[in-house]
Formats: structure tokens, C-alpha cells, sequence
């Protein structure tokens, strides 16, 4: 549910920096152009990472001498 509401603050934040660049600065245009993708790209990211959880605990057994060993 926070996802939508993070695109959204970027696009928002895109819009606000837009609007405070000179016309003839292109540069500062394809950054923040390039910022704005880049925070959609992570906003869906979370996305993918909240909705396919991975499991990363492994089993290992633990030595007499404090190191894990492969089973």
C-alpha cells in the first residue's frame, strides 16, 4: 500500500525540481529525468521484494570447536 504513495512522492518531487530549472539547462533536465526512473524503479522494487519473500536461514551443524561444518 506504501508503494503507490512513494511513486507518487517522486513524481511530485520530479514535478517541484522541474519547475525551479532554467528552460535552457538540459543537463539538469536529463538528471532529473533520470531521477525520477530511478525512483519509480526502486518504489516497484520494494514491491517485487515485500511480495516474494526468500528464505535465507541455512542449517548447520556447529563443531566442538565453535565452527559450523556442512552437513
Amino acid at each position: 500500500m506504501c508503494v503507490p504513495i512513494g511513486a507518487v512522492a517522486v513524481y511530485v518531487r520530479y514535478r517541484q525540481v522541474a519547475e525551479h530549472l532554467s528552460e535552457d539547462s538540459v543537463h539538469s533536465d536529463r538528471l532529473n529525468k533520470a531521477a525520477l526512473v530511478i525512483g519509480v524503479a526502486a518504489a516497484f522494487s520494494i514491491t517485487i521484494v515485500a511480495n516474494f519473500p526468500v528464505c535465507c536461514f541455512v542449517k548447520a551443524k556447529i563443531h566442538y570447536t565453535s565452527f559450523p561444518v556442512s552437513p
